[in-house]
């Protein structure tokens, strides 16, 4: 047998067998789908994307009224202090004055 005879026979074979409109008709549909598929997917990172920058946004305002409220709570500290001081000295006062009468 000669090989190189049989060789274009089964190329024309396998042609028949399978021509590309066939090939095309199967493998088109499941591309569509995966390009479909991609575009969805593509989407949903931006949309994700774009979320992930907001909270970025948030985190950085949270950030900065924690510091925010961190410094007034150190001030009321502070006042809280003075007025505690104060009403010592209001209660030292009182005590004079009520010395001061009994004499």
């Amino acid at each position: 047998m000669n090989y190189k005879n049989l060789l274009p026979q089964l190329e024309d074979k396998i042609h028949q067998l399978t021509p590309f409109e066939e090939k095309y008709a199967i493998v088109q549909p499941k591309y569509e789908q995966e390009l479909n598929r991609s575009d969805e997917l593509q989407k949903k990172i931006r949309n994700q994307e774009q979320q992930l920058q907001e909270l970025e946004k948030v985190k950085k305002i949270v950030q900065d009224q924690t510091v925010m409220l961190t410094v007034l709570f150190g001030e009321c500290e502070g006042l809280r202090q003075q007025c505690t001081d104060k009403d010592g000295e209001i209660q030292d006062l009182r005590f004079n004055v009520a010395q001061l009468s009994d004499q």
